[in-house]
């Protein structure tokens, strides 16, 4: 039986600033900024950290980074993380993912970012940082991405096909996971610009082409033709164990079959 009196409470800070850290872009689309510092020092062992993101504007898409490491020696801690803000925005829209990676006390923490337009204004992060994890143990390494386009700063398309409430085919987000996964989370970088009511189911699978075996089923998502965005922004982290070397896939299935509103383009995360 769990010792409650045992646990240790999950103590939340944030970095001392008045406001967000601003990640501004390269002046060149689809570039990635240099490195800005988001705090200097960690304030203790961090067990999972929970990011969130904001931006004024509409009608653009962010990847961004976040490093760990002193200035000019940055490595990669979190790789393409998506913001799409929809059309009708002109104000601040703000969401937030949850990463339970382990960050230590006393390091440095930076962020970069790249825009679908050159002149895309500043993305804003926060991060909080977790004294304990929510579920037990250690958090994890690193989060590597899947299916980022770096080069339209996007991610990659789904498409359900042109049968109504039909599983599309699948589609290959990697053919050779680089290290093992622990946990995977998906995220939507809509770049539709007049969306549809629309409702769809989406499956992550692993293995060969044709004999895949799905490890998350029929997630959902929605969109409005008022809101001109997917939702929800971002899934949570599942834990899964996918070994290294092995091909994970999605596919999805729409309630609609408009060539442009039944389809739109994700990013996949794992956690290592």
């Amino acid at each position: 039986m769990t010792n409650w009196a045992l646990l240790k409470p999950c103590t939340i800070k944030t970095q001392a600033v008045t406001w967000d850290t601003a990640l501004t872009p390269d002046s060149t689309a689809h570039t990635k900024s240099s490195w800005a510092e988001i705090v200097s020092s960690v304030p203790f062992n961090s067990y999972g950290i929970i990011v969130q993101m904001t931006r004024t504007g509409d009608d653009e898409r962010f990847l961004f980074d976040i490093g760990i490491g002193g200035s000019g020696s940055e490595e990669v801690l979190m790789s393409n993380f998506g913001y799409t803000i929809p059309t009708w925005v002109n104000n601040y829209m703000s969401y937030y993912i949850h990463c339970p990676i382990l960050v230590p006390s006393g390091v440095r923490l930076a962020g970069r970012s790249q825009c679908s337009a050159g002149s895309g204004g500043a993305l804003y992060v926060k991060i909080y940082y977790l004294g304990t994890t929510l579920i037990g143990g250690l958090g994890f390494s690193k989060i590597i991405s899947f299916g980022e386009n770096t080069g339209t700063t996007n991610g990659t398309e789904v498409d359900p096909g042109g049968t109504v409430d039909t599983k599309g085919s699948w589609v290959e987000f990697t053919s050779s996971s680089p290290e093992r996964i622990k946990a995977i989370a998906m995220m939507p970088m809509d770049d539709n610009a007049v969306s549809a009511a629309a409702l769809w189911t989406m499956d992550i699978g692993i293995g060969g082409a044709g004999s895949e075996q799905v490890i998350i089923p029929d997630w959902l998502w929605c969109s409005t033709s008022a809101s001109d965005k997917v939702s929800p922004f971002n899934t949570p982290f599942f834990p899964v164990d996918i070994p290294v070397g092995t091909r994970i896939a999605v596919r999805s299935k729409c309630d609609i079959n408009d060539t442009t509103d039944r389809k739109f383009p994700i990013i996949l995360y794992g956690v290592v």
